[in-house]
């Protein structure tokens, strides 16, 4: 392979890199429910080749299964109302995982103080009972704050990802006159 397109693709992955987590820093939740919108594109599409598989198995062998036909309608429909609403699904799913771990901080902060009469109180299993609670709030009621936080941290990893590649690339360039192919490869 030439060295000379091995340092392309490193400048293409890097610019690329950067680009998207600059996006994703600078406009965290579009950049979000965008990429939620692709994946309900791609989930609407492959409903819809499993519902074709199923149609043509069902004319050419006479086999129809249920559960294809099923699966089909089923991604189809999740998969629309993600590309057509992917806040809701977003917010709903923020919902669960705030729910849970509410409820999960409650439980574990209810069984420390149930059990201090047998053990002495454990502060750090009491700590995180109570951070699970105050995550499982943010979660709930301030999914924006959420949202933006893990896309900006996404943006941020690409951005510093995509710099290692376009630095990389540079100094793969200025040692390709002096390597061969054969010794990059190893």
């Amino acid at each position: 392979m030439n060295t000379k397109r091995k340092n392309t693709r490193f400048i293409i992955n890097g610019i690329v890199s950067v680009i998207i987590g600059l996006v994703f820093m600078i406009n965290s939740g579009n950049a979000i429910e965008s990429v939620l919108s692709v994946i309900g594109l791609l989930m609407s599409v492959m409903g819809v080749v499993m519902l074709v598989k199923y149609y043509i198995d069902g004319k050419k062998y006479g086999i129809n299964n249920p559960l294809l036909l099923i699966e089909g309608v089923f991604n189809f429909a999740i998969g629309l109302i993600i590309f057509i609403k992917p806040d809701l699904m977003l917010h709903f799913v923020l919902f669960v995982i705030g729910f849970w771990a509410m409820v999960s901080g409650v439980i574990e902060v209810f069984y420390i103080f149930k059990m201090k009469d047998y053990m002495p109180v454990n502060y750090l299993m009491l700590s995180g009972g109570i951070i699970s609670i105050i995550i499982g709030v943010l979660f709930i009621f301030y999914p924006e704050l959420i949202v933006s936080t893990f896309a900006f941290v996404v943006g941020v990893i690409l951005l510093i990802t995509g710099l290692f590649l376009l630095y990389f690339a540079y100094k793969l360039n200025k040692v390709s006159d002096n390597v061969s192919d054969a010794e990059i490869v190893e």
